[in-house]
């Protein structure tokens, strides 16, 4: 079986697009990630929501004391207040951009797509 019986059509990302942009395309696709391409529509990296969660996630140093920080209004001290998330929102998408990537063609085999994951 070859992927372009399986793939989803995206959107692409692209240079002055925002991290709000990225969460709305992904959400209209329901895909975990979606490719960056340059000036000439040549794809050159892709973004990931596994990547941008982890930048911008809870330190795991922070989360292994979470219990002994206490409740929710507690955890709001710890800066991560609704004007972070706006500001999240708005940050370049190319701040979470993977340059380096496996690839595949529409005619690739599923296997090979698997193996490469």
């Amino acid at each position: 079986m070859q992927l372009e019986r399986l793939a989803t059509m995206t959107g692409f990302m692209r240079q002055g697009m925002t991290l709000r942009d990225f969460f709305q395309e992904i959400v209209r696709c329901k895909v975990p990630g979606l490719p960056y391409v340059d000036e000439q529509d040549q794809i050159i990296g892709r973004i990931s929501l596994r990547d941008v969660y982890k930048s911008i996630a809870v330190p795991d140093s922070l989360l292994r004391i979470a219990d002994a920080m206490g409740d929710g209004e507690q955890m709001s001290k710890l800066g991560l207040q609704e004007m972070k998330v706006l500001e999240l929102m708005d940050t370049p998408v190319e701040t979470y951009l993977l340059e380096t990537m496996p690839t595949v063609t529409p005619t690739s085999t599923v296997i090979t797509a698997l193996a490469l994951m």
